[in-house]
């Protein structure tokens, strides 16, 4: 498959992951999903797909969150926090920003293990939405990569972050025996997001108790 055509499958399948991500009102959950959310566990729908080279993994994930709209879309905007629910990461960068959108350096770093590759990123501030690709003409160590996240209220005191990607984690060690841990730590990132909230400083409290008022 050519670099184009691998472009063009990966925006096809971000219209489906985003399609899947509608399911943010109560009745698109099936029962037990629901129950998960209430519960405040992640609820994830895995996907794998091949195409041409690639073996993409990921899919999408949802999780409830005690705590505003506008107090979850600032932390997921603030690359300075995503240590603190990106699992192993090393470091994140902004080289070039605009408006609307970013081009972020990423490294993970666990063991010896490195992996580092630059993110492309689209965002819509008014609509709490962002989009980003892996920029494969940069030096990366995965060979794709494509997703979106989205933040809306879920209820009068609730916010719902809804998260999805597709990716191929590329070869070596991670393409075989570490694929599904890779795959799980890809989808966790909304529970990590979640955690890292309700340890926080007492302003986010603060924020989320004038929210439900």
């Amino acid at each position: 498959m050519t670099g184009i055509g691998c472009v063009a499958w990966l925006h096809g399948l971000l219209f489906l992951l985003v399609g899947s991500s509608h399911a943010q009102a109560k009745d698109d959950f099936s029962a037990a999903e629901r129950v998960k959310l209430e519960r405040g566990e992640l609820v994830v729908r895995q996907r794998q797909e091949r195409r041409g080279p690639l073996h993409l993994v990921g899919g999408t994930s949802f999780q409830l969150m005690d705590a505003s709209p506008e107090v979850v879309w600032s932390t997921v905007m603030n690359t300075r926090e995503y240590r603190h629910f990106i699992p192993f990461l090393h470091r994140a960068r902004i080289v070039r920003e605009t408006r609307t959108t970013r081009r972020i350096q990423v490294r993970h770093q666990k063991g010896p293990l490195v992996v580092g590759y630059t993110l492309d990123v689209s965002y819509n501030r008014f609509g709490r939405a962002a989009q980003f690709r892996v920029d494969t003409e940069a030096p990366s160590d995965l060979r794709a990569g494509w997703g979106f996240f989205s933040v809306r209220r879920y209820d009068d005191r609730r916010t719902i972050i809804t998260y999805g990607i597709m990716a191929d984690v590329g070869g070596g060690v991670i393409s075989g025996i570490l694929r599904p841990q890779v795959h799980e730590w890809m989808m966790r990132i909304p529970n990590e997001l979640r955690r890292y909230l309700q340890s926080t400083s007492p302003q986010v409290s603060s924020q989320t108790a004038n929210f439900n008022r």
